[in-house]
């Protein structure tokens, strides 16, 4: 039923029609205000579709930094790991116990039991 409505909104031949056509529902009262603007004079029309494209272009770029924000957060990430791994193994060798390897690694014990079995496992 609604893909009826949507179908007789897209065919409607005046502003009447599609007013009886939207009777209340919020989609397509935002369907028609859009049907609206790109109905208005070739000018109006311009400065919203360059309205609408600086909109989604910034949508894009923030999408994008995001990723690369996330991207740069896991490498990070990745890179702290080894290097908590690197030093556990350093300290267990000079015979530090998971106490004191969690107190200079500043984690708690339970990761760094984690790892020394991750250690003893290999």
């Amino acid at each position: 039923m609604e893909l009826y409505y949507w179908a007789k909104l897209l065919a409607a031949k005046d502003w009447k029609e599609v007013d009886d056509t939207i009777k209340g529902n919020p989609y397509r009262e935002a369907a028609k205000d859009e049907m609206y603007k790109m109905s208005q004079d070739e000018r109006e029309r311009y400065l919203y579709l360059r309205e609408e494209m600086a909109y989604s272009d910034e949508i894009s770029r923030m999408k994008t930094a995001r990723e690369e924000g996330l991207e740069e957060g896991r490498k990070e990430g990745r890179k702290e790991g080894k290097q908590l791994f690197l030093q556990c193994i350093r300290l267990k060798k000079q015979g530090f116990s998971k106490e004191k390897i969690a107190e200079e690694c500043q984690v708690d014990i339970p990761e760094v039991e984690e790892i020394l079995k991750e250690i003893e496992d290999l």
